[in-house]
């Protein structure tokens, strides 16, 4: 058994990260945080269908196959002084690795007469952690605020134009213009997890369906997002009626009475460990002692195009990962200050990786001596996280801040603390997104790389392992927010054993 690799005989794996693509699965409402520019259409026409959903509010059933594991309410009314405000309140009840928790997700927007984002606050809340944000445009830039007194964090992101907020209520309005067969792409942005993407909408067909007894007429539409494809039915008005996504998650338009009477289904959801792991078709034995592994890789094309790494090579569909060794002069000078993809040094902070802040450079600075080599610091940090942080699994949006003083959580935290701390002793640091091996399966893991001697080195503060062994496959790399980039992989990564070498 690894060391500190198991919660009570469970594997530690991403959370967060799961927690995330969940709720991307409820499509275009489960997160009311989405910001979005439509696709065009005449802005009076817009408002115009504004003005007819406003004063509504509408409750939804959320089930994952088949069994009732929360609800969702949207709200949509018109403001005394102008403008628009939106509103969303999700609550689920989540299984992972055989704990039940609550999650409440909350947004309210408050929009411009003409639609556009005047400002917002997004709220996640389980048991014992939370996260929250707020934003508002001034001019094409919006500010972003996350975290709460005193441990404020701000940061800004020059945009465009004024975007639009999403979740369900300006697309739908939009989407009501688009004709059976019409494509759009537009950018989103996820205040969950600070990222930008973009979805791609298509209106299939024209069908009917059957919503509180009746049969209605709606738009069927396709909804392309992170790689993965997801469906909702749209009504006449605009007002979303189903919707269809990832790990057997659906939403059906309910009246009050229905969401709150029963309350849930024995057993709750899926365990998403369980049901989002992959079986490699063979057992790795010993994978500490393996020097090499290659496996078929399945997967679509977009989720491949950063696989390649300094101990990862795709030759047709067979990765090969291959162990990595320390640098033997590791006592010499560091390595000059590098920058890299987009002018990231990967020593500064952002909203989740606070390494400026006092606790967090306080805490680096009794781990180790910034005279120390970068290769001794960045084993100090690793085996101080590893021995310091109870592993057990956490539903939240965690900042560094936060997970040191909770001094709990599963890779997700693990991998932010170690990034945050490292990154205050000066060394380069990512965070690293993929799968492990364990107890026979393949599952979603965050862990570290660093930046050593002109190379980076993978290690993972959950296993303490220094460096990693080769079951850890990395997809993608960079800062915390980076688990958007696996959405595509969710229910579409294959991986079988080929060769293991020790």
């Amino acid at each position: 058994m690894r060391a500190g690799g198991s919660l009570s005989g469970q594997p530690v794996f991403r959370v967060l990260f799961l927690l995330s693509l969940l709720a991307t699965a409820l499509l275009f409402s489960v997160k009311m945080g989405w910001i979005m520019k439509p696709p065009e259409v005449p802005r009076d026409e817009a408002v115009a269908q504004a003005e007819k959903m406003a004063g509504t509010m509408t409750w939804m059933n959320i089930f994952q196959k088949g069994k009732k594991i929360g609800y969702a309410r949207r709200q949509f009314a018109k403001r005394p002084e102008g403008g628009y405000t939106a509103g969303e309140l999700v609550f689920m009840k989540l299984s992972s690795m055989g704990l039940v928790q609550e999650i409440t997700v909350s947004t309210t927007g408050v929009l411009n007469p003409d639609l556009t984002l005047k400002k917002f606050t997004f709220n996640l809340q389980s048991p014992g952690l939370a996260f929250s944000a707020r934003g508002e445009m001034k001019g094409n830039t919006l500010f972003l605020t996350t975290g709460k007194e005193p441990d404020l964090r701000t940061m800004t992101i020059p945009l465009k134009e004024r975007p639009y907020l999403g979740a369900g209520l300006m697309q739908a309005a939009s989407l009501a213009y688009l004709a059976p067969g019409q494509t759009r792409t537009f950018p989103v942005f996820d205040p969950a997890t600070m990222s930008e993407q973009s979805a791609r909408v298509t209106v299939r067909k024209i069908e009917n369906i059957t919503i509180l007894g009746e049969k209605v007429r709606a738009r069927k539409v396709k909804v392309e997002f992170g790689g993965n494809a997801q469906t909702a039915w749209v009504g006449k008005d605009g007002e979303v009626l189903v919707e269809e996504g990832l790990l057997g998650i659906r939403m059906e338009k309910a009246t009050v009475e229905q969401v709150f009477a029963g309350g849930f289904d024995e057993g709750s959801s899926s365990d998403l460990v369980e049901i989002s792991s992959i079986n490699p078709g063979g057992i790795i034995k010993d994978p500490e002692k393996a020097v090499s592994l290659k496996l078929e890789v399945t997967a679509p094309a977009q989720a491949l195009s950063n696989i390649e790494t300094e101990n990862q090579e795709l030759s047709g569909v067979v990765l090969t990962i291959t162990r990595q060794s320390l640098p033997a002069d590791y006592t010499r000078a560091d390595s000059p200050r590098a920058t890299f993809e987009n002018g990231a040094t990967y020593l500064e902070s952002d909203s989740f990786i606070s390494a400026g802040d006092r606790r967090i450079r306080g805490q680096a600075e009794k781990i180790a001596s910034r005279d120390e080599p970068a290769l001794v610091r960045a084993q100090k940090v690793i085996a101080w996280v590893h021995e310091n942080l109870e592993k057990r699994p956490v539903f939240s949006i965690p900042s560094a801040v936060e997970i040191l003083e909770t001094r709990a959580g599963d890779c997700n935290e693990h991998s932010v603390l170690t990034a945050a701390l490292a990154r205050a002793l000066k060394v380069p640091t990512r965070v690293e997104v993929g799968v492990v091996y364990q107890r026979g399966r393949f599952y979603y893991h965050a862990w570290n790389s660093f930046y050593i001697r002109g190379r980076w080195i993978s290690a993972d503060a959950v296993f303490g392992q220094f460096p990693v062994d080769v079951t850890h496959v990395s997809f993608s790399r960079g800062q915390a927010a980076r688990q958007g980039d696996m959405i595509g992989l969710l229910g579409q990564l294959g991986l079988k054993l080929v060769e293991q070498r020790y």
